[in-house]
């Protein structure tokens, strides 16, 4: 877990679920990964003793274990004691939910997917990449009433959804505008204009939202940010230690 990215939320692991709905982001002009977000909040999640559910599709459950282990989680204990469970789209369960075949429809497939996921018990729901239901083939129309559907379950559960969009999706997308649309809050990493920097990776901002006023923005914070295996430093522009 990054304490600075919480300190720059303003979150703490005491808080009741704040969002309903966290979109995360990466972006250019130079590329910069942002899964390490989905890290940090499978960690604080389950930090706070809510019951995380990660249907993962771009990679498999030991990518997240290793992952965690390098900000403090250790994944396999909460799995063992049923914090956290793990629907592996990628590996062993991609056949069996979401491959398509000539019984199952797409939309079919996509419904599967979401009586699984509405019969577990779960406060937090990451999904590491939804735009990839489209590279499986699935129809842009089904996918985003899939995560219409997840979203209403997910408010009815009390609890937070959580899906990261790449670079790669087309910000035109429907996809693309629906989640944005849906979003209470949204976090995008970008790269330096610039290029790289060895003492700055990148761009951090977080756009709070109050979707009941016509998704009106709130509040938006912006950050610059050097990341390393084990940690995140968040600071404001032109503050970085190798400027000052």
């Amino acid at each position: 877990m990054f304490d600075q990215l919480n300190n720059f939320l303003g979150w703490r692991t005491t808080d009741e679920l704040k969002e309903d709905f966290i979109l995360l982001k990466d972006g250019g002009p130079s590329f910069i990964e942002a899964p390490f977000l989905l890290h940090h909040f499978i960690s604080f999640f389950l930090r706070s003793g809510h019951k995380v559910v990660l249907a993962s599709l771009e990679q498999t459950p030991p990518y997240y274990v290793v992952s965690g282990s390098k900000i403090g989680c250790n994944l396999e204990r909460e799995i063992s004691e049923g914090n956290l469970e793990v629907v592996d789209l990628l590996g062993s369960s991609l056949d069996e939910y979401l491959s398509l075949n000539e019984d199952k429809s797409n939309s079919s497939t996509l419904k599967d997917l979401y009586q699984k996921l509405q019969a577990m018990t779960w406060k937090v729901l990451i999904i590491d990449d939804i735009s990839l239901l489209l590279n499986l083939g699935h129809n842009e129309n089904d996918v985003i009433n899939f995560l219409h559907y997840l979203h209403v379950l997910s408010r009815k559960k009390g609890g937070c959804l959580i899906t990261l969009l790449h670079h790669t999706v087309d910000c035109d997308s429907a996809l693309y505008r629906k989640c944005e649309r849906l979003a209470t809050l949204t976090i995008e990493v970008k790269g330096l204009g610039t290029g790289f920097s060895k003492d700055v990776h990148g761009n951090l901002s977080a756009v709070k939202r109050d979707i009941s006023n016509n998704a009106s923005v709130q509040r938006k914070t912006s950050k610059q940010f050097k990341l390393t295996d084990r940690t995140l430093h968040i600071f404001a522009a032109g503050t970085s230690t190798a400027v000052l």
